[in-house]
């Protein structure tokens, strides 16, 4: 999930790249994209016959998995919002707060970068810990990156470097989150369950402009970053609840007669009541 994760991030980063390199007028532009569609085309033709077949149906509805694992689904959905949050308005932030218009374009870039850098050692992190720890690490990490935005607004490369870290960190919900779901469910109900996961993550990219946009109107200069510290305090708080959950005192001793998983969760009826 860490190397999918970054080169998605490198697309992000090089995008922009292309466009100023070939520009935006006449047949290079459309030329460009049409050899990368084609380019991603080959290993799909390679990869022919390879897809698993799927035994079973699922147990539950598509959508019941948003509330039987909200830690993974809620990830998708915090991330998407930050995303095209981040994207639309970053540029238009970083002018509020004194940047000129080539480094408020440049913070985009940032974004890219910072998800690019921090993707893969997050991976190999979430391999060897509770991967639910780990997404409340990084909401915990979105929740404070986004108070310290203000504090290193007019401070240039503190702001950067505030930006990279915040970025590369938030990136660990979608990626994590994912490998979460692959770790709890298998066959036709992880199928179901990533169904649910990519349903939330557009309902967060849906949202996410209107909500940074309208934080931005009512709270000048810094609503952008009180939209993002709040989105990620929101999802933080129910990561706290569940893991809180499962170590309520009545599911502590049923817990101790089973044995863990494959990511050290609780096996017992009681732990997947609130393991997620």
């Amino acid at each position: 999930m860490g190397v999918y994760a970054t080169v998605l991030a490198v697309g992000f980063a090089v995008g922009p790249a292309v466009l100023k390199l070939v520009g935006t007028s006449g047949w290079p532009p459309y030329l460009v994209g049409a050899a990368l569609y084609a380019a991603a085309a080959l290993p799909l033709a390679a990869g022919r016959g390879l897809t698993p077949e799927l035994e079973g149906r699922p147990k539950r509805s598509v959508l019941s998995f948003i509330l039987a694992a909200p830690i993974a689904t809620l990830a998708a959905l915090a991330f998407g919002a930050a995303e095209t949050g981040g994207f639309a308005f970053l540029p238009i932030y970083g002018l509020r707060i004194g940047f000129g218009e080539d480094n408020a374009a440049f913070l985009v870039s940032i974004l890219a970068i910072g998800t690019m850098t921090f993707q893969i050692p997050i991976g190999l992190v979430s391999d060897r810990v509770d991967r639910r720890l780990v997404l409340l690490a990084a909401g915990s990490a979105g929740t404070l990156g986004a108070l310290l935005m203000p504090v290193t607004a007019g401070q240039g490369w503190g702001f950067y470097a505030t930006l990279l870290v915040w970025s590369g960190l938030i990136g660990a919900l979608y990626t994590v989150g994912l490998a979460h779901l692959g770790a709890r469910f298998t066959g036709a109900d992880l199928a179901s369950a990533n169904a649910a996961f990519v349903i939330l993550y557009n309902v967060g990219l849906t949202l996410g402009p209107p909500v940074v946009g309208g934080a931005m109107d009512l709270l000048p200069p810094h609503g952008f970053a009180w939209s993002m510290a709040a989105t990620f305090a929101a999802y933080t708080a129910v990561v706290a609840w569940r893991l809180a959950a499962e170590r309520r005192p009545d599911d502590a001793a049923e817990r101790r007669t089973d044995g863990p998983r494959r990511d050290g969760a609780p096996t017992s009826p009681a732990g997947r009541r609130a393991e997620y």
